[in-house]
Parts: C-alpha cells; sequence; structure tokens
C-alpha cells in the first residue's frame, strides 16, 4: 500500500502562494501588459508577442465559433476541408471561448476575442500556479515547500547565456524562450490551452494518488473527468499521466503485491475514459486529406539533448545531488516524482511526432528534488538553496524583459496601423465563406481573425503545402511574373480577392490594378482590395 502521508498546506501558506503566483503572472504577462500600455489609435498592439501567428490562429477559431456551429477547420489553407466543414474537439476550448464571446457580444469583435482570450490566459495561470503548490505541497513540508515552488517557476536554464555567447545560429533561440510545454514560466506566457492542461495533469496525478491511499471512488472519477478535459485540450499530456502512472502500478505492484488489482481497478478510468476521445481525433486527423496534410507538417520534435541540458541543468544538479537521500524518497509517494523525471527524456525522444510535447510538467518534479538536493534540514535559513536560485534566475528575467523590450520597440508585426484595421473592417463586411483571399503570409494570418474568409497563405503549420504556396504568392507579386502566370495561380487556388499592402510590397513592385480581370473594390492609403472578375475554377496541386 502506498504511504498514508499527506501534507495539506495551511492558510497562511496559501496566502504566499497566491502572492507568488501573481508574481509569476506579472513577470509572464509584462510584455502583453506593455503593449497594451502603449498601444494608441494610430498604433494598436495586436495582443501577441510570443508566437504570433499562433495567438491569431486561435483568435480565428474563436471568431468562427462565435458566427457559425461547433466544428473546426483551417481558414489557412482555401482546400475544401472534410463532408460536413471540419471537426469536431479540435480546439474545443477556442470554440467555447468563442461561444462565450458570442453571448456576452453578440457577434465576434476582435476586441472582445482579445479580451476573453486573455481573460483565460490569466485566470488558468492562477490555476496553474496554485495547483503546482498543492502538488509540490503534497510530497514536501512547509520548510521545504516555498523553494521547491520558486524553482518551478523561476529557475530557468543557461540557454540565455549560450546564447549571448553565440552557441545558437540564426533563427535559433534558447529552448526556455520558445518550447511552450517545457518551462512552467513559458506556459503562463503562452496560450490557454497549455495553460488549463499542466494543472489538469498535476490534478490527475494527485487524484490517483489520493484514491491509491484512500481506496475511494470520488478521487479516481476526478482524475478521469481531468483526463477527459486534457483529451480535449492537449491530448499529448494524457499519454504523459498514462506514461507516469501507468509505470508506477507497474513497479508499486512489484514492490507491493497486495492490492494492486483494486489499484488498477481505480487507474483504469482515468486512462481508458479518454481513448474515444483520442480514436475520434486520430481518425478525423488522417482521414480528412486537409487535415492529414497538416498533420504532417506540424512536427514539434524535440531539440538536440544538449539544449534539454542547457535548459535544465541548474536544476538538474541539485536534483541529483538530492536523490542520493533514499529514505526521503521512498517516504511519502515520492518515488512517483523520480520516476517522472527518469521517464522525462524517453517521452522527449519517444517515435512520436509531437514528443516535444510530452515533456510538460516535467519541471515539477524536477523542482521539488532540485529543493531536496539544496536544502539542508536543521538549518534556519538555507541561504545556499535560495543562492541558488538567485543564479538560476536570470533565464526568466532576461525572457520576460526581452520579450518586453521587443514590444516597447513597437516592431511592425505586432501593432496595427489605423489603414489596416480599416481594410480589415472592410473585409469583415463584404467576405463570405466562399471567398479566398490572395495575400503575403503576414496579411493573410490577420485576415482569418476579422473575416469569413479563408486565405491562400497566412500560417507556417496551418497552411497545407505552405512551401509551394509561399513561392507562388512571392512570384504573384514580383513584378518579372507574366500575366498567364499569375491567372495560373489564381486559378489554381481558387482565388476570389486580392489584396495589398506594405506586407505585399515587399514581395514585388507589381501593381494588382494594372492587370487585367482584377477589378478594384477598396482603397485606403497603401492598401487595396481587388476582385477576380469570373469564377476562377479550383486546381488542385
Amino acid at each position: 500500500m502506498l504511504s498514508r502521508s499527506i501534507h495539506t498546506p495551511r492558510d497562511r501558506e496559501w496566502l504566499w502562494a497566491l502572492g507568488w503566483s501573481l508574481t509569476a503572472l506579472f513577470l509572464a504577462n509584462l510584455p502583453y501588459l506593455a503593449g497594451a500600455v502603449i498601444s494608441t489609435p494610430e498604433s494598436r498592439f495586436g495582443g501577441f508577442y510570443f508566437i504570433v501567428e499562433d495567438g491569431n490562429s486561435y483568435l480565428a477559431k474563436m471568431r468562427h465559433a462565435a458566427l457559425d456551429g461547433w466544428r473546426t477547420y483551417l481558414p489557412y489553407s482555401h482546400e475544401p476541408q472534410g463532408e460536413r466543414g471540419g471537426a469536431l474537439f479540435l480546439y474545443l476550448l477556442y470554440t467555447l471561448l468563442g461561444k462565450g464571446v458570442r453571448l456576452i457580444t453578440g457577434g465576434a469583435p476582435v476586441q472582445a476575442l482579445l479580451a476573453v482570450y486573455h481573460s483565460a490566459r490569466v485566470l488558468g495561470g492562477l490555476a496553474l500556479c496554485l495547483m503546482v503548490y498543492r502538488f509540490v505541497a503534497r510530497f514536501t513540508d512547509a520548510t521545504m515547500r516555498r523553494l521547491a515552488f520558486a524553482l518551478t517557476f523561476f529557475a530557468l536554464g543557461l540557454g540565455w547565456l549560450l546564447a549571448l555567447l553565440g552557441r545558437f545560429g540564426t533563427g535559433n533561440v534558447p529552448l526556455e524562450f520558445w518550447a511552450p510545454d517545457a518551462f512552467p514560466l513559458a506556459v503562463l506566457s503562452g496560450p490557454p490551452h497549455i495553460i488549463l492542461a499542466l494543472p489538469m495533469l498535476l490534478g490527475a496525478i494527485l487524484a490517483t494518488v489520493r484514491t491509491w491511499r484512500t481506496g475511494q471512488w470520488k478521487p479516481a472519477l476526478g482524475a478521469a473527468a481531468l483526463c477527459v478535459s486534457l483529451a480535449l485540450t492537449r491530448p499529448e499530456y494524457v499519454l504523459v499521466f498514462v506514461a507516469v502512472m501507468g509505470a508506477t502500478w507497474c513497479i508499486d505492484a512489484l514492490r507491493q503485491p497486495r492490492g494492486a488489482g483494486q489499484r488498477l481497478v481505480r487507474l483504469l478510468p482515468a486512462a481508458v475514459l479518454p481513448l474515444p476521445i483520442l480514436l475520434y481525433l486520430l481518425l478525423v486527423l488522417y482521414r480528412d486529406p486537409v487535415l492529414r496534410q497538416w498533420t504532417s507538417q506540424n512536427p514539434f520534435t524535440s531539440p538536440p539533448p544538449w539544449q534539454y541540458l542547457a535548459g535544465y541543468g541548474l536544476l538538474l544538479l541539485p536534483a541529483l545531488w538530492g536523490l542520493r537521500q533514499r529514505e526521503w524518497w521512498r517516504a511519502g509517494d515520492r518515488w512517483i516524482l523520480v520516476l517522472w523525471i527518469a521517464l522525462a527524456p524517453l517521452l522527449a525522444y519517444a517515435p512520436f511526432q509531437a514528443q516535444r510535447r510530452l515533456i510538460g510538467g516535467a519541471q515539477v518534479p524536477l523542482a521539488i528534488a532540485a529543493a531536496r538536493g539544496l536544502w539542508q534540514e536543521g538549518k534556519r535559513r538555507n541561504w545556499q538553496a535560495w543562492a541558488w536560485l538567485v543564479l538560476a534566475a536570470p533565464g526568466s528575467l532576461f525572457a520576460t524583459l526581452g520579450g518586453t523590450a521587443m514590444v516597447l520597440g513597437r516592431p511592425e508585426a505586432l501593432f496595427r496601423q489605423p489603414d489596416e484595421q480599416a481594410a480589415m473592417a472592410w473585409l469583415a463586411t463584404h467576405c463570405t465563406s466562399d471567398d479566398v483571399v490572395l495575400t503575403a503570409m503576414e496579411s493573410g494570418n490577420l485576415v482569418p481573425v476579422y473575416a469569413d474568409c479563408r486565405v491562400v497563405l497566412g500560417h507556417p503549420i496551418e497552411t497545407i503545402q505552405f512551401a509551394s504556396k509561399e513561392a507562388a504568392v512571392a512570384s504573384f507579386y514580383d513584378a518579372a511574373t507574366s500575366e498567364q502566370s499569375r491567372w495560373q495561380i489564381l486559378q489554381r487556388y481558387g482565388v476570389t480577392l486580392v489584396y495589398q499592402g506594405p506586407w505585399e510590397r515587399a514581395l514585388g513592385e507589381f501593381d494588382p490594378s494594372q492587370m487585367r480581370g482584377l477589378r478594384p473594390l477598396y482603397t485606403t492609403g497603401l492598401y487595396r482590395v481587388l476582385q477576380v472578375e469570373g469564377e476562377p475554377s479550383l486546381v488542385q496541386d
């Protein structure tokens, strides 16, 4: 039988946890706050600084849900999608958020989409922070859990230093700054579905441990409900749960065979009930030709091992030292954490297309192990432990202040100008779901946030055959391209509207208004929308 010892935080501890949770949330959201503060009608902050293409994609899915049904489709691909127009349960969280926007506003205004999106991020982030503290408290006592909590959120690796020393090539950045599953502080800066998935995973593990310890069914059903929610939010985390708790059950059955069958029965609901959802998603992703292509060009493979070592090294060193204290780890079910740490590199390099996502949550047990290695029993202050936290903290400051400085520089990709907003508003009132708009990638990424139409090019992953379409779009706006070649591009992708703005002008000096068969519909400043006369036939590549 697993140990019956449990550690419950007191009210004063929860106040401490709340204060530092708000601190972590402030740091993670400082770039967003900076953008909101400096935003003006002449230069409006677009709402994102971190993986902007994905942020706009989530807003587009919310908009579609607010104005249409429950199925998700890819607005960044022009191809017909599915016999019934998309897939159920794909990005369900954004479907629900979109429905919420509709209830609140009666429509889908962009500012309302942004407000609901970021509200979900912040509230989910608070839930994540408090769940991490509850998880840490389950396996540590009051003298150590604060250090473990702080290490979880504020201890990043040496990637920032290696970047300054030139160890990362052009276009390659440290793991701490771009992997949204790997570090909780980065999770807090990311999209709400990842933010919410991590407390679900930790809660499911805690509930399973509790049902094994008490023999009660209520925690088992709670774990099952959380895993079903995970399958609808971040399906890969269900695999993490099954791997960690399945391996835990196997080892515990060998150590203590008595009661192993009952523990397996209480684990099965959480492991089995998500399966229908996972099987449905697998089926729809590989049966629909468009979603199948999207899946094939959606790799989330792990970086080289040295990047993980650079990112986790400052936790890994004291964690390995802490693992020497075998008696401490054998008590209080803490060996489950050791098992999770041991499984993490295997999950990170599992033969699975989205293997990098399987590292999610691993920093939490690693931080607990590091706290055990740094903490010296009997000492009142333990200054050396907190000094190690200070040594590991510059990475979090580097990431936060670097993002803030970037936003304060007002890069064109992050801010919307009045003429661009006016052009998007025109598209919103004049486009239909049958329209396909030809744009540069940057403009195309924004169009579905405002309008019902689809675009030829708009997202490096959600645009099917991205490389060939990117080349075709560049060719269309190139002044040296023949008119016949341009018409072939328009016909190939079924284009009904051609858009021109600064991003398109950067691709070439071609003036679409001079092309026969293109009729100007809207002009403001540097922005134009032109209609393709007739009905170009859709020609598959």
